[in-house]
């Protein structure tokens, strides 16, 4: 048998509330009740793991799944890394051609290829990057 504590079933009534009850809230109201009883939120059958609102066997798959969707979108960008990047240049020369902001699309700022907010933006993120890489150089 496994040593992961089992929570009450939820075919009886758990404390105030009955599972007609708890079959008709919505998720949102569901997880935040199982939550307060200490169940898993996932599968609703076994206490949930100290500081988490899984149990421990949820969490091993929520786990393996991450990581495997991880892998496959890895994946997939290295192999259409140029396809994206040809069409991010297309559609970057194409809003510059129109007067648009190269960033959202929107009118960009006259002799300019960014809006304003965008502007704002990509200016503090360039001051920011800035300030790295000049910490980082050494004199």
């Amino acid at each position: 048998m496994s040593s992961i504590p089992m929570a009450r079933p939820m075919c009886e009534d758990i404390g105030r509330i009955s599972v007609s009850e708890v079959l008709i809230m919505t998720k949102k109201e569901r997880n935040a009740f199982l939550s307060e009883m200490g169940v898993c939120t996932h599968c609703g059958k076994r206490m949930a793991a100290k500081d988490h609102k899984l149990c421990l066997s949820c969490l091993d798959m929520h786990k393996i799944i991450y990581e495997q969707r991880k892998a496959d979108c890895k994946l997939w960008y290295q192999t259409h890394k140029e396809e994206m990047k040809a069409i991010r240049k297309e559609k970057y020369h194409a809003r510059k051609d129109k007067g648009l902001c190269v960033t959202c699309g929107k009118k960009a700022i006259e002799g300019m290829v960014r809006c304003e907010k965008c502007r704002r933006i990509y200016n503090t993120e360039r001051r920011r990057n800035y300030g790295r890489e000049r910490s980082r150089q050494s004199c």
